[in-house]
Order: C-alpha cells, then structure tokens, then sequence
C-alpha cells in the first residue's frame, strides 16, 4: 500500500503502540503537508492530518501527545487516536538552516531551537521563557539540569538553566559552523560542516 507517493519529509516517523506516525514535507508550498497514521502492520492508513506549512520536523511523542514543527513556524500537539489538533500555534522564526528543528523535551517542558531557545508548556503550546540571541541556534543538548546549544552561523556554545531560561555561561569553540551538541559521559561531542569534531568536558 502506497500511501503518499510524493516527497517525503526528512524528519523521523514514530512507532508508538504498532502505529507508526509520519510526515510528508510538501514541496508545493500551496499545498498543505499531510502528516499520516499508519497500521504498522498491515500498512492500512488510519487518519490523515494536514497542515498549511511543510513539515521537515520528526514525530515526537510525548506524554501521549505527538509533536511537529513546521519549517514556516507552526508548532503543534495532535492526538494520536485521531489526528485532532490538540493545540497549534506559528512561532517566528522557527526555521533551521535544513528545516525545522525537532521538538525535544525535558521534566515536562518542550523545547524549540529557533532564532531563540524556548520553553513551551506541552499541554498547552504556552511559551513559559525566551532566551534570544541574534544567531540562529541548533538543537540543544540536555545534561547535568542545563541546556547547551550552539550557534550555527557563530561558534559559541551557550549554558542555559532549563527551569528559567537564564543563561549560565558562554564559551567559545574552534568550529566555524558548529553542529548540534551529542553528550557523552563527560564531554559535549560537536562536528561542523567541513568534518570537523571537539570533545568538549562538561
């Protein structure tokens, strides 16, 4: 069973329950992304959503809640029984250099790496803290109670508290285009573009 023959987004699908959740990133960018639910194993589609904004962004689950972000600012919640929207909003600058950044959470919040760093409520897509710098930031890195992320058009990695968006430290690497942070037992592992890899210690 065929069941989107076009151009499929980059993001991840999500296998929740024999259901597996996925995305197809529009290419037309007058034709809404359609974001499925799917049998895992007998390939039967279950429900089709769709949202006015290409969707480059893996299914996240979380908290029984399945989460997207779109590459012109749409974050959303939707219900995994029936692809009902549970919340959705457009948030400025929510693009990446490749795409939307995944959603990513920790101790009941949900982060969006942007133009800023946010904190949103899960439930509710409320945002609780901004941290804005005027670079673009990759997706953050979680360990030890802080948030690391690094700038991709600068080298610096960024310390943030989780609870208050407040920033702890600033300091700088040797990589020009930095990717997202990997945490290893000690160190923050990061590559560039040009291959490029620093161990980093916490």
């Amino acid at each position: 069973m065929v069941v989107h023959d076009g151009r499929l987004g980059p993001g991840r699908p999500a296998l929740v329950d024999g259901t597996l959740y996925a995305t197809a990133g529009a290419h037309d960018g007058d034709t809404p992304a359609p974001m499925y639910a799917i049998d895992a194993e007998s390939g039967t589609l279950q429900w089709e959503t769709t949202f006015e904004d290409r969707l480059p962004s893996s299914v996240v689950p979380f908290d029984g809640l399945l989460y997207i972000t779109g590459e012109t600012g749409t974050v959303a919640a939707v219900e995994p029984t029936d692809g009902s929207v549970v919340w959705q909003r457009t948030i400025d600058g929510v693009r990446g250099a490749a795409g939307a950044p995944d959603p990513q959470f920790d101790q009941g919040r949900l982060y969006i790496a942007d133009r800023a760093l946010r904190a949103l409520a899960p439930k509710t897509g409320e945002t609780l803290w901004t941290y804005t710098e005027d670079r673009w930031f990759n997706r953050p890195a979680i360990a030890d109670g802080a948030l690391y992320a690094t700038q991709y058009d600068g080298g610096g990695v960024h310390v943030v508290d989780p609870g208050t968006g407040t920033n702890r430290t600033t300091f700088e690497t040797p990589l020009d285009e930095p990717t997202a942070l990997a945490v290893g037992p000690e160190t923050l592992i990061c590559g560039d573009r040009t291959g490029d890899v620093v161990a980093i210690w916490r």
